[in-house]
Parts: structure tokens; C-alpha cells; sequence
């Protein structure tokens, strides 16, 4: 009888304790008051272009994990919202259109990959690409927005009063990158690419347009070759600039002449235009072009990238011209604070035309100073003896992304990404300067 009831008990106990090990555990990372599972939520993604251009579809988008793996990747093949379904998580989220047959892309990218165009360093197809973050967590309804812009720039070529008796025209530029990755940070310096020209009536050399990525160095070199049936004539030009993504260079000129190498406003998104004179054949053709002509003479004061002016670090150089060139200069001083703090530290620099950079200048900094060009530039810094704040390359810097803060590194495998909320950041300001060279 004993037994039994013994027996009994444990049957009871077993049963009781299968029942409450089949309950749902009520883990605070797992309420959810919209009853939407862990697994598999689902993410809404739009893309659209800056200023009035056009994707030119299809776009392939990506969505990254933090570890630089990518998770899911659709087609879309019109401005229709597509969905991706995604565990929670925090991804970067890549669009790219105008791929086509002429870029190569990997078949299983990871964030780090690039893509490469397949002929020369120059495309037919103008690359764009857009990122964003996003943070899905247990929601309904968790979108993202995500803008194209063009990471390429546009060349047109038009040459005029070319001799009748040459046979070939072709022009070359570099130095060049020849990647971009995910990030939309660029790698492979110091490629070139050489176009070859086609004959019009009335002597004039024309090209097909094409795109080219960013240039590599702080100063681009142009070489026009002239071919006859007795002799090559190569003339160079070296310009104190380079080719950026968003800006069209329109080179046209005439032989005896000057040739421009120019930018002009597209669809309003494109970048001010940077305008390049220098001398082409004329009077002194009899040296073959074999020494290019003097480096803006009108424009020996400007200031150097890494150098101190008018009170800040010289960080890039825009729109250069005979009388005078836009400068983007990053601030001496430097702070830090939590992103919602940001806005308060820098309210009284902003009155003084000082502001957070955009996401473009900020790209402009890290390219400029990543790496060991931040130790050569905390060495001018050091040399000024005022006690002005080194650059902390193990440290990340904020600026403005649509309103939103982000912040990047200057180590050259940097990532642009949200910040958060419970670290500190370094603040460093930019302002656009003009130098006049009159």
C-alpha cells in the first residue's frame, strides 16, 4: 500500500513538472506586445535618389550584420517598397544601381569587398550607391529609407582645331582608385585610365562618355597624345586637385588654344564645378610636350591639405580656379560628449560658422587623414606649441548624417555607423573658407 502511494506521488510530481517545463519562459528580451516572433521580422525598404536624378535599375540591396557578413540581399527592379525579413538585430543596409555588366561585384560580398569596374578603370554606366542603418528590434513595421548618390564622376571630352594630319587622339588620367566596397570607401591607388578619342568634322577629337571612381593623390595628372604619321606629341598638365565622386569634368578645349577641365551642375545634385586652365600645343609645340606647363602659377600661396590656415587644419580643396580655390578646414579645438550633448557643445562654434560635418566632408576627412597621414598631421599639430588637441586614432568622431549623429574612426578600416548612446565621442568642427589668389 505503501508503495503505491509512493508511486503515485512521483507520477504526479512528473506530470507536474512536464506541464510547467512546457510553458513558454518569460524572458524580458522576448516580450513582445505586438506577439511578433524573434525570427524572421520583417524589414521595409524604399530607396530614392538625391537631387532630380534617376536610379537607373535594376538596385541590389544588402543587408549587413555586424560582423560584416551579409544576411540577405534582394533585387529591385522599380521604385516599389520591397521586403526583407531579418532576425533582430543591427544591420547596414547597401544599395547599389547602374551595376550592369561592367562592374564586377563578389557573388557573396562581405562589407569589406569591393566592386571593380572590368575594362580601363572607366564605365559607360554611372555607378550609385546608398547606405543606411537600422536596428530591428521586436516592432511592427520597421522601415528604411535609403538615398542614392552617384560614386562615380561623369567625363566629357571635346577637343577642337586638332591639326588634319593626326591620326590619333587619346587622353589619360591619373592617378586613380580602381575600387569601392560596401562602405563606399575606396581602395587600389594610383590607376589610370586612357580613352581613346574619335574624329568629328571640322578637327575636332570627341569621346563617349564615361564614368571613372574618385582620384587616389592630391593632384591629378592629364596627358593628351597627338599621334601622326611621323611622331607622337604627349603634353601633360599636373593640377593641384582630383576627380570626386558627384562631379562631372568637361574637358573641351582647341589645340592652339587653353583646355578646361571643368564641372558643370547636373539634376542639382552634382558638386560646384572645379574649372582647370593650362596650355595646349600653340607657340610651344616645338618641345614636344615632352615638360608639362607650370602648376597654377596664379595659385602658388594656396594653402596645403594637412597645413594650418586662417585658424584651422586645411582638410580638402575644392573648386580651384586662377582666382582662388574653396577650402574645407577642420577645427583645432576639439570636444566630447554623448550624442544627445552634441547640439549643446557646439551651439556657440555654430554661431562662428562652424558646423558638424556632413557625411561627405566627413569621408573627405577620413580619406585625407586616415592611417599615417594622422601621425604626420599631430606632428604639425605638436609644432605649433599652443597645446591644441592631437587627432586619437583609436577613437571616433561624430558628424551629421540627415539630422541624425554618426561617427567614424580615422583607422583606414573605419566604418560609418550610427552612434550610440551610452559611449562618448570626439567632436571635431569644419567650416568652408575662400582663398583669393588676387
Amino acid at each position: 500500500m505503501n508503495y503505491r502511494l509512493t508511486e503515485l506521488k512521483v507520477l504526479l510530481f512528473l506530470l507536474l513538472l512536464s506541464a510547467v517545463s512546457c510553458q513558454r519562459p518569460m524572458y524580458d528580451e522576448e516580450d513582445d506586445e505586438d506577439g511578433v516572433s524573434q525570427t524572421n521580422l520583417p524589414l521595409k525598404i524604399s530607396a530614392r535618389s538625391s537631387g532630380e536624378s534617376q536610379i537607373n535599375y535594376p538596385a541590389y540591396i544588402y543587408a549587413f550584420a555586424e560582423d560584416g557578413s551579409c544576411s540577405a540581399s534582394l533585387k529591385m527592379t522599380d521604385n516599389a517598397q520591397i521586403e526583407m525579413k531579418l532576425p533582430p538585430a543591427r544591420y547596414t543596409i547597401v544599395a547599389i544601381a547602374g551595376l550592369g555588366e561592367e562592374y564586377i561585384v563578389p557573388k557573396d560580398p562581405s562589407l569589406d569587398d569591393v566592386i571593380v569596374m572590368k575594362e580601363n578603370n572607366r564605365s559607360s554606366r554611372a555607378l550609385m550607391m546608398g547606405t543606411s542603418t537600422v536596428t530591428i528590434a521586436n516592432k511592427k513595421n520597421i522601415s528604411v529609407s535609403v538615398t542614392l548618390y552617384y560614386a562615380v564622376s561623369l567625363v566629357n571630352i571635346s577637343l577642337e582645331d586638332i591639326p588634319a594630319n593626326v591620326k590619333k587622339v587619346s587622353l589619360q588620367i591619373s592617378p586613380l582608385y580602381s575600387s569601392l566596397s560596401f562602405t563606399r570607401e575606396y581602395s587600389g591607388k594610383d590607376k589610370s585610365t586612357e580613352i581613346i578619342c574619335e574624329s568629328e568634322p571640322g578637327g575636332i577629337w570627341s569621346a563617349k562618355p564615361f564614368y571613372i571612381f574618385p582620384g587616389s593623390g592630391s593632384q591629378t595628372v592629364f596627358s593628351i597624345t597627338l599621334e601622326d604619321n611621323s611622331q607622337t606629341k604627349t603634353f601633360g598638365y599636373t593640377f593641384k586637385g582630383k576627380p570626386e565622386a558627384n562631379v562631372p569634368l568637361n574637358i573641351g578645349g582647341s589645340y592652339s588654344g587653353d583646355v578646361t577641365v571643368g564641372g558643370s551642375l547636373i539634376s542639382g545634385e552634382w558638386k560646384a564645378p572645379v574649372d582647370i586652365k593650362f596650355n595646349f600645343g600653340g607657340a610651344d609645340e616645338g618641345n614636344g610636350g615632352s615638360e608639362p606647363p607650370s602648376i597654377n602659377p596664379d595659385l602658388s600661396g594656396l594653402p596645403e591639405i594637412g597645413g594650418i590656415w586662417n585658424g584651422g587644419i586645411v582638410a580638402g580643396i575644392e573648386n580651384a580656379s586662377s582666382t582662388g580655390a574653396d577650402i574645407l578646414l577642420m577645427s583645432l579645438d576639439e570636444w566630447s560628449g554623448f550624442t544627445s550633448d552634441v547640439r549643446n557643445i557646439i551651439q556657440e562654434e555654430e554661431a562662428d560658422g562652424w558646423h558638424l560635418p556632413t557625411e561627405e566632408e566627413a569621408k573627405i576627412l577620413h580619406k585625407t587623414f586616415s592611417g599615417s597621414s594622422l601621425d604626420e598631421l599631430n606632428e604639425t599639430i605638436e609644432g605649433l606649441r599652443n597645446g591644441d588637441p592631437l587627432l586619437d586614432i583609436e577613437k571616433r568622431y561624430v558628424y551629421d548624417h540627415n539630422g541624425s549623429i554618426y561617427a567614424f574612426g580615422f583607422k583606414t578600416s573605419s566604418k560609418f555607423l550610427q552612434a550610440g548612446s551610452t559611449v562618448k565621442y570626439k567632436i571635431r568642427l569644419v567650416c568652408s573658407a575662400h582663398y583669393d589668389a588676387g
